[in-house]
């Protein structure tokens, strides 16, 4: 399983545990649980700028594959 597969577990996972048929139904408190599950499933540091913009579940796994390749590059 690659990591883009990976994360859409994972959002798919927070989703259901969260009891929401869409990303965009999850809110502030539950993105930030989804957050920390990313940091821990991939062991990377999302930044908390993330939250400052509201991002399409596409563009919220976009930009943590983009701090994951990051992370693996330094």
């Amino acid at each position: 399983m690659n990591k883009r597969e990976q994360l859409r577990e994972i959002v798919d996972s927070m989703c259901d545990y969260f009891d929401v048929e869409y990303y965009d139904d999850l809110d502030s408190l539950m993105k930030m649980d989804l957050i920390v599950e990313v940091e821990e499933c991939l062991d990377i540091n999302i930044p908390l700028s993330i939250f400052d913009q509201e991002l399409t579940r596409k563009q919220f796994i976009d930009a943590c594959l983009e701090v994951y390749e990051t992370s693996i590059n330094v």
